[in-house]
């Protein structure tokens, strides 16, 4: 897990100066993240959390996140291949017109969908390859080619690109990006300290994060960033709440050592509910 949060910051931090020219060293350009099993691992959880410390350390004056949908409605809603590149071409175009910018494709085996035998169209491959290649300081805008970087340095604009499909590591979308890194399912404790720590608000000390990180892996075992971010804010939202027991949850107002005790009982029993929720739909599925 180190070495992912260290990719996705090396993606998102200012590019060192090159002792060569005085100016700033061209930083990578496309990332792909593929998460591993069967969804939830995080890539786009990653990805978000690498536009926003772009956005936050300076390195980015825009963060673009695209969607299948967004390609969808901006092509007119019809789906086509035709639409879809010119939509495309489009986003990269706006983000092209920035000194300094961060592209986050979310799903791109969604983006380069097609109904066939390999899933794929040949025409946005094609297409985001060709911009994937393109220098960021001849980047196409909506005016023509721009040349060349400023005189502070060439302009930057990494991509990444997120994705579920397992097999995307292997073949065909792996080969458009510069890097391929595999977001895997967290098994370790240690692991999933490491992304509460990172991603969470600061009032969750070290202590509490790894007692939060015991219980989410003694309970569900394997899981993804995108589980634990969503348990940690769930247990954070019941804050103010009534547990089953008619228990009231802190609002915070106390101590914070009572408002940390209390995010962890709130944790605690959203993991029950899991496992009763879990409980119920295997027996349902033996039902049909």
């Amino acid at each position: 897990m180190q070495r992912i949060l260290r990719d996705v910051d090396r993606f998102s931090a200012p590019p060192p100066t090159s002792s060569w020219t005085g100016h700033a060293a061209a930083p990578p350009c496309s990332l792909l993240l593929v998460g591993a099993g069967d969804g939830g691992a995080g890539a786009t959880a990653l990805a978000a959390y690498a536009a926003y410390l772009a956005s936050a350390n300076g390195s980015a004056a825009l963060v673009h996140l695209v969607t299948a949908l967004d390609l969808l409605l901006e092509g007119g809603g019809n789906g086509g291949e035709g639409a879809r590149v010119a939509a495309l071409a489009e986003k990269f175009a706006e983000a092209g017109e920035m000194e300094t910018s961060l592209f986050v494709l979310d799903d791109v085996d969604q983006l380069c969908a097609r109904t066939g035998a390999d899933g794929y169209s040949n025409v946005m491959l094609a297409t985001l390859r060709a911009l994937l290649r393109t220098p960021p300081g001849a980047a196409p805008t909506r005016g023509g080619i721009r040349q060349g970087g400023s005189a502070a340095g060439p302009r930057t604009m990494p991509v990444i690109g997120t994705t579920s499909c397992s097999d995307a590591a292997c073949i065909i979308l792996h080969e458009l990006f510069e890097e391929t890194v595999v977001v895997p399912q967290l098994s370790t404790a240690e692991h999933v300290e490491q992304v509460i720590l990172a991603t969470s608000p600061s009032e969750i000390p070290s202590c509490d994060a790894k007692s939060m990180a015991v219980a989410i892996t003694k309970k569900l075992g394997t899981v993804g960033v995108k589980t634990v971010l969503r348990l940690v804010e769930r247990a954070s939202a019941m804050t103010g709440t009534v547990d089953q027991d008619g228990k009231e949850f802190l609002s915070g107002k106390d101590s914070t050592e009572s408002f940390n005790q209390d995010q962890l009982r709130a944790l605690q029993e959203i993991l029950d509910d899991m496992a009763g929720d879990e409980v119920m739909a295997a027996q349902m599925c033996k039902v049909f």
